[in-house]
């Protein structure tokens, strides 16, 4: 098994007043003004002074009516990286196997680090410019290894690869350890595992995490949620940190979820623009696109590194660099020189000035 060695670098020229950063996944869409001023004017209704709801029920209540559950489903979090975090401390201990897919969302391998636990990873495999998935390995892998804490990031970072909802089912009913099915990318992506289940048919051993950062464009609020069942919801409780969602932040998700059309739009031009991209890409000798079901794109190039950092440097763009060797071994090609990244899709010009960037280093 291919243990996930992604670690890249994100290229950041700080001394460029108008950077687009093309490398964090963010929506590059602001919020509706309008739903800025509903938060303008419901701050002056706040106590400052007083810590919020511990148990953050108005938006557990919202968050579960919109998704056709109970309250009791619902836990939220600072971003989705801390309900992540709280299944470590939840369901592992020194020396518990986690098992994820490789490449994957990097925090996965970061926190396998920090607690420590022992990694198992499912290698994808890259070939004639499709994401291919062994998803009968990666079952005998479960079986094999019998894992405490299953990671499946759906759509998949960096690749954009979407899992099958039937595969990831069979997942969650195989395992005897806890799944979580990532879903930060959802809006992007067709279908969910919430489609799956209700309220009284939720696995008692699922996870699935959504967030307000990317789709709704409040990362800078760190809006994370997770839906799952009664029984794993208070474990999760047990090691959750009180007053973890401030209530400016409550109070945003909380008035979002009224611009959910809003944000259904942005997300359509998103994929519509992410869609173009890819072609864009692939018609440049030299340059090949991923299909995606999220908001970024991984690409490979057969141009020099160095080149495509300085080209991106003198024109205000970053993208996330990753670890070429390791992403060259998922194609079987030996001695691979090629750049690997990921792209974030920004708006429509951006676009087209990378797409520039790309026919200048042909």
């Amino acid at each position: 098994m291919l243990q996930n060695a992604m670690l890249g670098d994100s290229f950041m020229d700080e001394s460029f007043q108008n950077t687009v950063y093309l490398d964090k996944n963010e929506n590059p869409y602001d919020v509706a003004p309008s739903l800025k001023e509903e938060l303008r004017m419901r701050l002056q209704d706040l106590s400052f002074n007083r810590y919020p709801d511990v148990e953050n029920r108005r938006l557990r209540e919202a968050l579960a009516l919109e998704a056709g559950l109970d309250v009791e489903n619902v836990t939220v979090g600072n971003g989705g990286d801390e309900i992540i975090q709280m299944l470590f401390l939840a369901f592992t201990k020194p020396g518990s196997t986690v098992m994820t897919l490789s490449p994957c969302f990097s925090q996965y391998c970061h926190l396998c680090k920090v607690f420590p636990v022992e990694q198992k990873a499912v290698s994808f495999k890259l070939s004639q410019g499709q994401v291919l998935f062994d998803e009968e390995k990666f079952l005998d892998c479960l079986s094999s290894y019998s894992p405490d804490l299953i990671l499946l990031d759906r759509p998949n970072n960096p690749t954009g690869k979407s899992l099958s909802l039937n595969f990831v089912k069979r997942v969650i009913e195989l395992s005897r350890g806890v799944v979580l099915v990532d879903e930060a990318y959802a809006e992007f992506d067709t279908g969910s595992i919430l489609d799956f289940y209700g309220a009284k048919n939720f696995p008692e051993n699922l996870v699935v995490l959504r967030t307000f950062s990317k789709a709704w464009g409040m990362a800078g609020l760190r809006i994370g949620y997770g839906f799952t069942s009664y029984g794993l919801r208070k474990s999760l409780e047990r090691v959750r940190s009180p007053f973890n969602l401030n209530i400016i932040s409550a109070e945003a998700a909380l008035i979002a979820l009224k611009y959910k059309e809003w944000m259904l739009n942005r997300v359509e031009g998103i994929k519509c623009t992410r869609d173009r991209f890819i072609s864009n890409v692939n018609k440049l000798c030299g340059w090949k696109a991923y299909p995606s079901s999220a908001n970024f794109v991984l690409v490979e190039s057969q141009c020099n590194r160095g080149a495509l950092r300085e080209a991106l440097r003198i024109n205000g763009l970053n993208v996330k660099f990753l670890n070429s060797s390791m992403f060259s071994s998922l194609t079987g090609e030996k001695g691979d020189n090629k750049v690997w990244f990921r792209v974030t899709i920004g708006q429509e010009e951006d676009m087209g000035r990378l797409i520039n960037i790309f026919k200048s280093l042909s």
